[in-house]
């Protein structure tokens, strides 16, 4: 391009193709936003000088021009081969004049080829559009209307030249313009107007149907409108703002680039509630501003490879707001309360912090993806510090809803101190203040266990001193005491009709639950089992299995007496100490004590099935053996999740043994891993765990973290499949772009559900050396 001699005017050349034509449309484009942008009101002569007059222009002679209007005709039919002729005989194709009018042949729609409904129809952000078929295909009419048709028209084609630039799976596909009654091209050449006056108009005839973009109907409905009526389940909610952002940072780094004027959950459109689809919803793109055009707001250039700016992080932080919020922001430091998107909810309060916060700091929107792609932040639904005491157990409460109006799961914890032991008492679905507390002076906690509408909590003060004490669920006052003379319970365990006590001497009895009949009995007759400490004790249909030492005893549920005896198989040695017992479906799982095996036994055929190390996991982390050691595990479905000293949690597929996931969430042992079943109005599964000094795993936000106190946090419990799924999203990036979508699905088998071979055979997606079960002894 250059400058004119009269200095009036600017010349552009590009190539006699469609990319010059589409660099000349959009650099019209930008020139005409300018203006509209630095002076609003101001009326602009639609007219385009003689290319040819303007070179051999002299001075004496008035220029000849071309009016737009004169040439909507054959422009709404799309040729751009179409001759014109100035009065002085120069001849000019019709792309040299308006090219930014004109939109390739490919895209050019008739209406013979559409069929729409008279009726006029709402579509998310859109009010007044028309819905029906194009070339068989569901579609969605926005006509554009307006006095002037030039004015319609280049609304319509600036639109239609800035979606041509974006390929995304999860925005809204053009599929063409319509801007013509007629499909038959303009063949013949059109001369101008002889008039002597340069600026003299022929007799404009208005189109009969104002100028429409055709983009396909994916929708189920708004985004907007499935929020406010429905409950979704809160995965999903990650997967469609992933998506959107992902669509947002295309549109981002489109050259020419545009920003997103607005971003409203009325301009998402779900397609699918399924978490086995691939594309969830859609992002209808409108008002889209080129950024040459964008001077008032602060940017800066990253080296990811577009530029993003404050104006459209806030955007984005308005947008993760409403998702979960339904409502518009009141102020930047507006505290968001969810119970179930944490991470969002973070990075929201990140993207509309007014100023620089010293422990949060603002991201970019590539940064903001990234930390939502990640399964550790898709699973954690909520975190809270609730003491500076270490929590020593802690066990999740369960009543009738009916009985209490403040909620039906409570979670109780236990903390020890040289003064006693301190029972703290919060609401599951809040765990921001407790609710109340109790203090056994003088006595040492190390279990909770709920039996029925009671909950016991047996105590010791030495060897000499054992006491329980039960606690009515609904008033949460205590309402009985037993005194247990020359013994310590160890562990509990709840049938439905009885409660079964392990000791540190090796004894085994079993008490009414009922508190009636619990006030009125006698001292239980007590069984001696083993010389050692019971460890472990659960309760089966048909048995009780009691673990002490490196032996399991399968017990007669009435009469307590040994059915069988099972040990690991191989040759265990006197270390190799059998802990805790938890029963799940037709397994019962059991940790070795002080160490870093998880051995699974077979309650059909009363035998040991197999076993997994996970010191062969957590070596290749970094890890030693004294911090693989395992503090905590807990089966929920079919996945096992256990904590180690270090701080990690795993996620153990129980058919195979083979490693899904790996998170640190602490850099102290994990304290405790308790399930709560059926919680909230998703009917979710969720996971507790507990531990002192919470470590962050984003770099995008970093809160003030205090090292004396305890965590907690609230998972959200996925099967094997689900939980492989997001492997297989993160690692793919699923949703980047057209080429990773399809890449993701054929690579992965996202639509399929994994089976176990295929679990195993991606096992290696989190790069750590995959869990085997093992049928040989452990040395």
């Amino acid at each position: 391009f250059y400058i004119h001699a009269d200095k009036q005017s600017l010349k552009l050349s590009a190539s006699h193709n469609s990319k010059g034509h589409s660099l000349l449309s959009h650099m019209i484009t930008v020139v005409q936003s300018c203006i509209d942008d630095w002076y609003p009101g101001l009326q602009v002569v639609s007219v385009a000088p003689c290319t040819v007059c303007l070179q051999q222009h002299v001075g004496e002679y008035p220029l000849s021009h071309f009016h737009i209007e004169d040439c909507i005709e054959y422009i709404i039919r799309g040729n751009p081969n179409v001759t014109m002729t100035c009065p002085r005989g120069h001849s000019l194709f019709l792309h040299d004049l308006t090219p930014d009018l004109l939109m390739d042949q490919s895209f050019l729609l008739s209406f013979s080829e559409c069929q729409l409904k008279r009726n006029h129809k709402r579509v998310g952000s859109l009010n007044e559009v028309y819905v029906g078929k194009c070339r068989g295909v569901s579609a969605i009419f926005k006509p554009y209307h307006h006095s002037n048709i030039v004015v319609s028209l280049k609304q319509l084609l600036q639109e239609a030249h800035q979606l041509r630039t974006i390929s995304h799976p999860c925005i809204v596909n053009l599929l063409g313009v319509l801007t013509s009654p007629s499909s038959s091209p303009v063949q013949q050449p059109l001369s101008m107007s002889t008039t002597p006056h340069p600026f003299s108009k022929l007799e404009l005839k208005q189109p009969s149907q104002p100028p429409m973009l055709v983009l396909e109907n994916c929708s189920m409905r708004a985004l907007d409108e499935l929020l406010a009526n429905h409950n979704v389940p809160r995965l999903l909610i990650y997967r469609i703002a992933i998506q959107v952002l992902s669509a947002v940072v295309n549109v981002l780094s489109c050259r020419p680039t545009f920003y997103p004027i607005g971003l409203h959950t009325s301009d998402v459109l779900v397609c699918s509630l399924s978490l086995d689809d691939p594309v969830n919803c859609k992002l209808l793109v409108s008002d889209l501003r080129p950024h040459h055009i964008c001077t008032n707001l602060t940017s800066r250039t990253h080296d990811d490879g577009f530029l993003a700016t404050d104006c459209v992080v806030k955007l984005i932080g308005t947008f993760l707001h409403k998702l979960i919020c339904l409502e518009q922001p009141s102020d930047c430091s507006s505290v968001i309360t969810t119970g179930g998107y944490y991470y969002i909810e973070q990075l929201a309060k990140a993207c509309l912090q007014a100023e620089p916060h010293p422990f949060m700091q603002q991201p970019r929107p590539q940064e903001i993806i990234c930390q939502l792609y990640q399964p550790l932040h898709q699973l954690v639904m909520h975190e809270v510090s609730i003491s500076n005491s270490v929590v020593t157990c802690a066990c999740a409460v369960q009543f009738d809803q009916s009985e209490r109006s403040d909620g039906y799961y409570e979670v109780w914890t236990c903390c020890n101190s040289d003064c006693g032991a301190k029972i703290t008492i919060f609401l599951a679905n809040e765990m921001q203040q407790p609710v109340q507390h109790h203090v056994i002076n003088n006595h040492q906690v190390r279990l909770i266990q709920q039996c029925g509408d009671l909950v016991w909590v047996p105590s010791w003060a030495g060897l000499d001193s054992g006491v329980i004490d039960i606690f009515d669920v609904y008033s949460r006052q205590p309402v009985h005491n037993l005194k247990v003379k020359d013994m310590c319970i160890s562990c509990v365990s709840y049938s439905g009709t009885h409660v079964y006590c392990g000791t540190i001497e090796g004894y085994c009895f079993m008490l009414p639950a009922e508190l009636s009949l619990l006030r009125s009995c006698a001292m239980p007759h007590l069984h001696y089992v083993s010389e050692h400490c019971v460890t472990g004790l659960v309760v089966l249909p048909d048995a009780v299995w009691l673990a002490a030492h490196n032996v399991i005893y399968v017990l007669q549920r009435s009469s307590l007496s040994t059915i069988t005896t099972l040990r690991r198989k191989g040759s265990p040695g006197s270390s190799d100490l059998i802990g805790s017992l938890i029963a799940s479906k037709d397994r019962v799982w059991s940790v070795q004590f002080g160490g870093f095996l998880v051995s699974s036994w077979d309650t059909t055929q009363a035998d040991h099935h197999g076993d997994v190390n996970i010191y062969y996991t957590l070596k290749g982390r970094g890890c030693d053996q004294q911090e693989s050691v395992i503090t905590a595990f807990q089966p929920v479905m079919d996945i096992l999740w256990v904590g180690v000293v270090s701080g990690h949690v795993l996620l153990l597929d129980m058919e195979s043994g083979t490693l899904i996931s790996l998170f640190q969430p602490y850099s102290t042992p994990v304290q405790f891993l308790i399930s709560i079943p059926h919680f909230g109005i998703m009917n979710d599964h969720v996971i507790l765990s507990g531990g002192r000094c919470h470590h962050h795993t984003s770099n995008v936000f970093t809160e003030n973290n205090n090292k004396d106190s305890n965590y907690v946090i609230m998972w959200e419990a996925l099967s094997s499949q689900r939980l492989l799924q997001l492997e297989q999203i993160y690692n793919s990036q699923l949703w980047s772009s057209d080429d990773t979508l399809q890449a993701g699905i054929s690579d992965c088998g996202f639509l399929l559900p994994p089976s176990k071979d295929m679990i195993a055979s991606k096992s290696s997606i989190t790069n750590v050396t995959s869990l085997t079960v093992s049928m040989e002894p452990y040395n």
